[in-house]
């Protein structure tokens, strides 16, 4: 039961401090720290402090790209960054910081539409590995690759692995895998898919996250292209082509997208991540 109610509380826990504050004394949990999560925001002697603690450092990492003609193009990140905030926020047996985000993925694909700033794999791969060093230079031994885009989830298990030859050890997560029963319930019109792109799943994200810059008029039907349509056999990759796959380049229909499913998967999955950090915390 106090898992459910601080799930709820979750969204409200940076802009009304007061308010999370009595929230946890009336169910008995001690209160979260009022030092700031985000590492930029943190002084180098509060860094160093975390690190001697044992700390978890949290990467988000997204993208920056087309996400229809409806959804902003930080779609990705803002939903990683802002899970793994409320996830760090909510922390008490364990002290987690929130690393700057990686804003940048692997999108060469979505380049066929406006407003995608893609990377080339060389330069994400020693973008990832030059953070993760800096990291572990400082100390900290745990580091969790938060992920938001679907691109970058094969890359964010790869690099675990060449970062393991440097003696760095990570935990690569991509947010959707963490709630993967919850999505499925959720998803109406997208087949029990795990993740869409700008479809009902992330139309619903942003507009719980950021509803002023969701272009409404195009949550209705016949928009977007079914995810059953263009879903490939798990047994085989291929690289989206999205000018003859999508429509608008929407995987997933849109027309049953709302603000209280948005909201349901964040909580989901910052709750999940929470009892992750935990966990992880703990281990060798």
């Amino acid at each position: 039961m106090k898992v459910m109610i601080v799930s709820r509380i979750l969204k409200t826990m940076r802009p009304v401090p007061v308010l999370v504050s009595m929230a946890f004394s009336c169910i008995g949990l001690a209160q979260p720290s009022r030092t700031p999560v985000e590492w930029q925001k943190l002084r180098r002697t509060e860094i160093a402090e975390a690190a001697q603690a044992g700390a978890v450092v949290i990467v988000p990492m997204g993208a920056i790209e087309q996400h229809g003609p409806h959804l902003p193009v930080n779609t990705d990140i803002n939903t990683s960054t802002e899970i793994a905030l409320r996830a760090a926020q909510a922390a008490t047996a364990v002290r987690v910081l929130v690393a700057p985000p990686i804003w940048w993925g692997l999108s060469p694909y979505h380049m066929v539409y406006p407003g995608t700033l893609t990377l080339e794999l060389e330069t994400l791969t020693s973008l990832v590995v030059d953070v993760c060093k800096s990291l572990a230079a400082h100390g900290f031994k745990k580091i969790l690759l938060l992920n938001g885009h679907g691109g970058n989830e094969n890359f964010i298990n790869t690099i675990s692995i060449k970062l393991s030859q440097l003696e760095i050890f990570i935990l690569p997560i991509s947010y959707w895998n963490l709630i993967p029963e919850e999505i499925k319930q959720l998803a109406e019109d997208d087949g029990g898919r795990i993740i869409d792109h700008a479809g009902d799943i992330e139309t619903s994200i942003s507009l719980y996250l950021q509803p002023e810059r969701v272009d409404r008029s195009y949550i209705r039907p016949g928009i977007g292209t079914p995810l059953t349509q263009s879903m490939r056999p798990p047994w085989r990759y291929t690289v989206p082509r999205l000018k003859k796959e999508t429509s608008e380049g929407i995987y997933g229909l849109t027309a049953k997208a709302n603000m209280a499913k948005g909201e349901k998967v964040v909580n989901a999955a910052a709750t999940q991540l929470l009892s992750v950090l935990q966990e992880y915390a703990k281990s060798e």
